[in-house]
């Protein structure tokens, strides 16, 4: 990694890139090489950091980018996505970074480079596919037993119709309706209550005539006297002789 330093331009002191050196990527997959640059600015102002990817292999730029920096003047920190194709074939594989900090078009300072050497190992699906595929199993398996756990309810509902149905008497049955023994039990207790006030009535009847028989009254001043009495106990006249019937 190159830096030169001026005292009137602007200049980086710091470069990191991920993957970082020695890292494993897939083959024939496209990365992003992330690029963090810090640096200074002696002015202030709208600064372009411009980041090229360099196959030194083939010493073909294979991915290019830049990004905004807005410095007041003095420390700055940047970062710059490079989205890179990875070659098809397994083995090492060496990328060189070039950075440059632009203002209005124009370099202001120095370039940045760095070398990554890198990995490249053959592509292996992702097992969030095969992870995929499981979870839809499993909704198609959930909503298959949910389904069958409605047919079974719906199923059970219908036999416990079905059942109600057999079991409930029809208006043509013989069997005796329990409308129709409440019926005949309120008519039982009704007709026994008129009985039994009738046979009070009777008896109270009977004991007013009873009582009409056993009483007399006084010939002179009407006084109820009990019946056989001789003599008025309110006015002493002398009673009739009378038999009780």
């Amino acid at each position: 990694m190159t830096f030169v330093r001026s005292q009137s331009s602007c200049y980086f002191t710091s470069m990191r890139v991920n993957p970082t050196e020695g890292s494993s990527v897939p083959a024939g997959q496209s990365i992003t090489f992330t690029i963090t640059l810090t640096g200074s600015c002696p002015s202030p102002g709208t600064y372009s950091v411009r980041a090229y990817v360099v196959d030194t292999a083939t010493s073909q730029i294979i991915s290019t980018n830049q990004a905004s920096l807005l410095s007041s003047g003095g420390f700055f920190m940047v970062t710059v996505n490079d989205l890179a194709m990875v070659p098809a074939e397994p083995g090492n594989w060496k990328v060189q970074i070039n950075v440059y900090l632009l203002l209005d078009g124009s370099n202001v300072g120095p370039p940045s480079q760095l070398t990554v050497g890198l990995t490249i190992v053959p592509y292996t699906t992702p097992i969030t596919i095969q992870t995929d595929s499981i979870i839809h199993s499993v909704t198609s398996a959930f909503a298959q037993s949910t389904m069958n756990a409605r047919t079974i309810q719906q199923t059970t509902s219908t036999i416990q119709k079905q059942t109600i149905g057999a079991v409930t008497p029809q208006a043509n049955s013989s069997t005796f309706p329990v409308e129709s023994m409440s019926a005949f039990v309120a008519l039982a207790v009704l007709l026994l209550g008129s009985g039994t006030y009738v046979a009070m009535r009777r008896r109270r009847r009977v004991a007013d005539s009873t009582k009409e028989t056993a009483e007399t009254k006084c010939v002179k001043c009407g006084e109820a006297l009990p019946v056989g009495t001789r003599f008025c106990d309110n006015c002493g006249t002398r009673q009739p002789s009378t038999k009780q019937k």
